[in-house]
């Protein structure tokens, strides 16, 4: 387990509204752009993709976001 993964409210955009669970070890969103959760204001921030990291190592575009 990783022990500082972020932790998302259940009503959080980031997999809000998802029917099923995706088979994957988790969630990524490189670089840590301004803006995405703990990384600043939303109002002000970078666009940014979140990927989807499968459990072959795999990693495909989970959602994206736009700038503010």
């Amino acid at each position: 387990k990783t022990r500082n993964a972020l932790r998302l409210k259940p009503d959080h955009p980031i997999g809000a509204g998802q029917a099923e669970r995706p088979d994957a070890v988790g969630l990524a969103v490189p670089g840590m752009p301004y803006g995405s959760p703990g990384m600043g204001p939303e109002d002000q921030r970078e666009a940014y993709d979140v990927f989807l990291i499968r459990r072959d190592g795999s990693s495909e575009v989970f959602t994206s976001y736009s700038a503010a």
